[in-house]
């Protein structure tokens, strides 16, 4: 996703929490008048006041990770990084197969079985880091670092 996608996305999704709280504080007294104001999707907010996932929740069962173990992945780089060592593709890769060896989810009832998600590939690092600017950061951070230090 192109990142003035990404942030109108984001807006949107705002525009739809402060509806959605507004509705339940009693500021409007139907969804369509909520949605005319937020100027967002009346449809949208009504299924998503029923209990309807957002975007980016429908979308966690594609991920290769899902969004608790990404969040995961960000605090390990982050202490990685400030314990002073660097951050490197590799790395990254190898601490997001780690955490996907680890992983067992549960299908239905009481069966479980271990995650059968694709390899991580070299594409997934750039959606990743695309997904949390932070981790962005740190790669930008490093190598500013390495500059000054030459």
């Amino acid at each position: 996703m192109h990142p003035t996608n990404r942030s109108k996305s984001s807006h949107y999704e705002a525009k739809i929490q402060e509806a959605i709280q507004s509705l339940k504080d009693g500021k409007f007294s139907s969804v369509r008048a909520a949605a005319c104001h937020f100027k967002v999707s009346r449809d949208t907010l009504r299924r998503r006041m029923a209990g309807g996932n957002s975007r980016a929740q429908a979308r966690e069962i594609n991920q290769i990770l899902s969004n608790a173990e990404e969040k995961t992945l960000v605090q390990w780089i982050t202490r990685y990084t400030c314990a002073g060592s660097p951050m490197t593709p590799a790395l990254l890769k190898e601490l997001a197969e780690l955490i996907q060896r680890q992983c067992v989810r549960r299908v239905s009832g009481n069966e479980a079985i271990v995650n059968t998600t694709p390899p991580i590939g070299h594409e997934w690092l750039y959606r990743f880091r695309n997904r949390h600017p932070t981790v962005q950061g740190i790669y930008a951070r490093q190598m500013q670092n390495a500059r000054f230090n030459d």
